[in-house]
């Protein structure tokens, strides 16, 4: 014997229920961790460019050496990021 089919549910009710959260809509970002996620960025680096322009300009005569580094290996991190969130997505 087959398990009876689940009801349908449209407008308020479905928003509600809790079966129909993230699991069901697979494509969906959480806006919330990406807003959390892309501030502890922005001020990580504002940090390492505060914090390490005396010393990157005594060491490489740039002011700035230690904070581009660190914007590329961000870049870096975030397109590895986006090809496992792509494969993730992909049909195995």
């Amino acid at each position: 014997m087959s398990a009876p089919a689940l009801p349908v549910r449209h407008g308020p009710a479905a928003r509600r229920d809790p079966r129909a959260g993230a699991r069901s809509m697979p494509g969906r970002l959480d806006r919330r961790l990406l807003l959390a996620a892309g501030t502890l960025l922005a001020l990580g680096l504002v940090m390492v460019g505060s914090a390490s322009t005396s010393i990157a300009e005594k060491q490489t005569g740039e002011a700035f050496y230690f904070l581009w580094r660190q914007v590329g290996y961000v870049s870096i991190g975030l397109l590895v990021a986006a090809g496992v969130g792509d494969l993730a997505g992909a049909d195995m």
